[in-house]
This record gives structure tokens, C-alpha cells and sequence, in this order.
């Protein structure tokens, strides 16, 4: 056999042993890229997500923190949003203990430009009639920067509420995970 023969024949064998890899990989593996809450009793198909306390002196962050939770638990599509505690299988609660913005940067003015916002929480889910936890943290805690105009006190605003939204929904996200996951 030639030269160019057997350089055919060494890569014909690397493709073949590459593919076998990923077949194994992709069919043998068995390991899921998300949970899907099999520990969690199959008997709770209904969660209610009760408004959480607000211990801190920052308005509206127990709705904005509901509503993230909320939304997350139907795009989960494993449990179905109850209306009411009593029409629950299960209910998650908290309190929010924490709320606290931290400067990052100065600009020319010695304004404020960069800061982060801190919010830490308990968090319980639970069944709803024996109260037994199915997960809990009591000092769940999530950062967000959030950039800040030097000029305008309304962008300024406006920029707080957008992050405070969206470190609302990294919580909600970053909890129902562990929920899932039972971490």
C-alpha cells in the first residue's frame, strides 16, 4: 500500500472512532442538561407562590420578586400556577431580608455611574398539607450590576427598576433550579 493509501485509511479510522464517540455520547450518556424535579412527588401538580415579606425599605420588590417566580414556574411546565393556597399541592414562600446598592464607579463628578444592587432571601417551598420542605435556602443571595446616568435622575430610575427586574428573574431562575435539581 502507498503513502497516499494508508494516510486515507489513518483518517477513514480517526472519522469512524470520532463518530462512535459522539454516538456513545449522545445515546449512552443518559445525563440530562436541566432537571425536571423527579425527586419532587409526582402527586403535586399545583403550586401557589405566596407574596414574599419585604423586610426592606425598597418598594414594590416583594411583587417584582412574585411575579419572577410566577412566570418561571409556568415556563417550567412541570407544575401548574394555583390561584389560591387552598387549591395548592405546594407553596412557596419566603422573606425578603436584604436589599442594599453598593457603588462600583465615580464619574467626573463624583456621581455615581455603576452600582450593585444585593438581595438576599429566604426562600421554602413546601407541601402544602403535611408542610414537609421540599427545598429551602434561608439566605439565598443574588447580585446585579446596574449603570447609572450622571445627568438624568429619571434614566436613573428607569435604570434601577430594569435591574431590579431582572435580578428578580435570575433568583426566580436560579432558585427554581435548585428546586428542581433538590440542591
Amino acid at each position: 500500500m502507498d503513502k497516499r493509501g494508508k494516510k486515507i485509511r489513518f483518517f477513514l479510522h480517526v472519522k469512524a472512532m470520532l463518530f462512535s464517540f459522539l454516538l456513545i455520547g449522545i445515546v449512552g450518556c443518559g445525563y440530562q442538561f436541566y432537571a425536571r424535579g423527579e425527586h419532587i412527588d409526582p402527586q403535586i401538580q399545583k403550586v401557589f407562590v405566596k407574596t414574599f415579606l419585604n423586610r426592606t425599605s425598597e418598594p414594590y420588590l416583594e411583587t417584582y420578586i412574585q411575579n419572577a417566580f410566577v412566570d418561571r414556574f409556568i415556563r417550567g411546565n412541570r407544575f401548574k400556577i394555583a390561584e389560591s393556597p387552598e387549591a395548592a399541592d405546594a407553596i412557596l414562600r419566603g422573606n425578603i431580608k436584604n436589599f442594599s446598592t453598593s457603588p462600583l464607579a465615580y464619574g467626573d463628578n463624583d456621581l455615581v455611574t455603576e452600582e450593585r444592587i444585593n438581595i438576599t432571601m429566604e426562600i421554602i417551598f413546601e407541601e402544602r398539607d403535611t408542610k414537609k420542605v421540599i427545598w429551602a435556602n434561608k439566605s439565598f443571595s443574588k447580585s446585579e450590576d446596574c449603570l447609572l446616568s450622571e445627568t438624568s435622575q429619571s434614566a436613573n430610575q428607569t435604570s434601577h427598576k430594569n435591574a431590579i427586574a431582572k435580578l428578580s428573574n435570575d433568583i426566580a431562575e436560579r432558585a427554581y433550579q435548585f428546586i428542581m435539581s433538590g440542591f
